[in-house]
């Protein structure tokens, strides 16, 4: 009996030529692929997972924090280690997809040249700010009220450092580099810039001055560094 249901498993994995059938789903990887490949898969995918896993994250942290701490302590403790957390989060679930999706090593997030890019960043941007805040001042809109001290900083500095970099990830590193890759870069600019100002969720003149400021600076930046 053994040596008959042997016969007919082989006889079912044999074809006439008595060749072995190479039983696989190469098909079936091949269509996988290449739906994972269009570009509009890779951009819905990598979004879902960023924002799903890191705004869920957040609701789970803040659902915590409501039930354990005072006010003051979810301000000033546990926020800070929740943002701290999250741009963690954002990174490796950045690095997740691209590993997994787009199987290639994540080169935008390189730590090479990263400390030179980031003190010419941080010269730019502060030179840049103080030109708006010269403009502004010279022309009557800004004023020097009070003075606080740098502690009053800490907190702000985690928000906008976790802002940074879950902004950046998704609108340079998902965005416009995904859609430069299909359509060039000026399209990118211009769909990425105005999607980057508008997410804002401000007033027309404000979103648009988002748009050109942040989107299409930030933009022109990773076009040079690539990262």
């Amino acid at each position: 009996e053994n040596s008959f249901a042997s016969s007919v498993v082989l006889a079912i994995y044999e074809d006439k030529n008595n060749r072995p059938i190479k039983m696989n789903n190469q098909s079936t990887k091949s269509w996988t692929h290449k739906f994972l490949q269009l570009s509009i898969t890779r951009l819905i995918v990598a979004l879902v997972l960023v924002v799903g896993f890191v705004q869920g994250f957040q609701t789970i942290m803040i659902t915590i924090g409501n039930h354990i701490f005072t006010h003051e302590n979810l301000t000033s403790f546990w926020m800070p280690l929740s943002w701290i957390g999250s741009s963690l989060l954002t990174i490796l679930v950045y690095i997740f997809y691209v590993r997994l999706v787009e199987n290639r090593n994540v080169s935008e997030l390189s730590v090479r040249g990263a400390v030179l890019e980031l003190g010419i960043g941080i010269i730019v941007g502060t030179v840049l700010f103080i030109l708006v805040i010269a403009i502004l001042w010279s022309l009557g809109y800004y004023k020097l009220i009070a003075v606080n001290g740098l502690a009053f900083l800490i907190i702000p500095f985690f928000h906008y450092a976790y802002t940074a970099v879950y902004e950046e990830i998704i609108f340079r590193g998902i965005f416009f580099r995904i859609i430069e890759n299909k359509l060039g870069s000026w399209i990118a600019i211009i769909v990425s810039g105005l999607f980057f100002g508008f997410a804002h969720n401000a007033t027309l003149y404000t979103n648009i001055s988002i748009a050109l400021m942040g989107g299409v600076l930030f933009s022109v930046a990773y076009i040079c560094t690539r990262r």
